[in-house]
């Protein structure tokens, strides 16, 4: 709402200007707004008109002011909560998904995506659809006011617009490709400090600390490389937008100071156009530019939503009442285990588990005939297939099992673990 403010106070600003040069310098008549709400002993002479048209002046820039302040600020407020709240919900998503995903796309594609892409939203909405709105409002306000003036100089003024939306059409097609291009560079630079600084005692053990510099340095530079095409590209449009809007504002100014030579036009008139025009063209450059600038932005955002797009690994039914401590016994069947496809083989490695009941509080320990077998579970693959049955649970609880943790073992149970054919794997524990 306090956007849509700044179109009234923008039609007030050029009005001192008139005043002065209409009613002041020349012997005009007043306009009929200031007319309609002032009294008339500040109207009867061109002292007092002048000391209006100053006064008008002073209170329409201090209200202009306050209300992009305030604007400003509001907006401000609204973008974090809402970069906040989404960054909240991505991260929530991104803690639901499977080990597999996670292995496979790595931590710093999902980190890039939540800390860098998230605050699109708030470029998108906040920032980009709001001042569009308020251009377009403008725009037409500003036309409505120049075509009561003078309507051929507003038909030649709007004659601009097709030229600029065919600009904007042929750049939005092709930056939305090299913005995200862009984004993959940057994170796959990231990944890299990554993967290097996760496991950093091997770079050191064996001294790649100059190869995985190189590295890091390769994959910014690339991305760096497809930043300064996007920004070329950007720098063209806006030289071709400020050309076709000096061409309109040329034609504007040559129709019109004919017009006043021959008297079909008074000077204020063509000063308040010439001002109105400045205004006009301001939402059309806002509006081609926005359109342009939000292309970073709407690559961001796809980014992030594409994340929200990955099936969570178990997904809880929405009806399910939250669980602060279980209960009563409990039976997992059938549970299968797997591993993500191997280039090699071109099969995928299955372990399958019977696991009998369990009381609240006790381990589950699975154990494996082989080192293969082993190594599935050992990697904490993400478990396929299991039955549930609680005896004592309400039937529509959520069950959740703690992340995988290797037990300790006694001198007893470690004489006992060498002697058996069995490798013993990690625990999981009921909560």
């Amino acid at each position: 709402f306090l956007s849509l403010l700044s179109t009234p106070i923008a039609l007030l600003l050029p009005l001192p200007l008139q005043v002065v040069v209409d009613c002041v310098i020349g012997s005009g008549p007043l306009p009929r707004l200031l007319t309609a709400i002032l009294p008339p002993r500040l109207t009867g002479s061109p002292e007092s008109l002048l000391g209006v048209a100053a006064g008008l002046l002073v209170a329409v820039t201090l209200l202009q002011q306050l209300e992009g302040f305030t604007s400003w600020l509001l907006q401000l407020y609204t973008g974090e909560q809402l970069v906040l709240r989404f960054r909240a919900h991505l991260f929530r998503h991104v803690q639901r998904l499977s080990l597999l995903y996670h292995d496979t796309a790595g931590v710093s594609e999902s980190l890039y995506r939540i800390q860098n892409d998230a605050p699109a939203m708030q470029y998108v909405i906040v920032n980009g659809v709001v001042p569009f709105v308020t251009a377009v409002l403008t725009l037409a306000s500003m036309l409505y006011v120049t075509a009561r003036i003078d309507w051929r100089l507003a038909t030649l003024a709007i004659l601009v617009l097709p030229v600029l939306l065919l600009l904007t059409e042929t750049y939005r097609r092709g930056v939305r490709a090299r913005w995200t291009r862009v984004k993959e560079s940057e994170s796959g630079a990231l990944s890299v400090i990554q993967e290097v600084l996760a496991s950093i005692r091997v770079v050191k053990a064996f001294g790649q600390e100059d190869r995985e510099r190189d590295r890091f340095v390769r994959g910014a530079r690339h991305a760096l490389a497809e930043q300064l095409a996007v920004v070329g590209a950007e720098t063209r449009f806006g030289l071709l937008v400020a050309l076709v809007l000096a061409v309109g504002t040329a034609a504007v100014l040559v129709v019109g100071a004919r017009d006043v030579r021959s008297g079909t036009l008074t000077l204020g008139s063509l000063l308040l156009v010439m001002a109105y025009l400045a205004q006009l063209y301001r939402p059309l450059e806002t509006i081609s530019k926005k359109v342009a600038g939000l292309q970073s932005s709407l690559a961001s955002a796809a980014r992030a939503f594409s994340l929200l797009d990955e099936v969570p690994d178990v997904a809880e039914r929405p009806q399910a009442r939250p669980l602060a401590r279980a209960a009563g016994r409990m039976t997992l069947r059938h549970v299968s285990f797997r591993e993500r496809r191997s280039a090699s083989r071109g099969r995928r490695a299955r372990a399958r588990r019977r696991c009998s009941c369990c009381s609240p509080g006790s381990s589950i320990r699975a154990t494996a005939r082989s080192c293969s077998m082993a190594s599935i579970c050992g990697r904490t693959a993400s478990p396929t297939s299991a039955t549930r049955s609680p005896s004592s649970c309400r039937s529509r609880c959520s069950s959740r099992l703690r992340s995988p943790r290797t037990s300790r073992m006694d001198a007893r149970e470690q004489a006992a673990s060498r002697s058996s054919t069995r490798l013993r794997l990690p625990t999981w524990t009921i909560s």
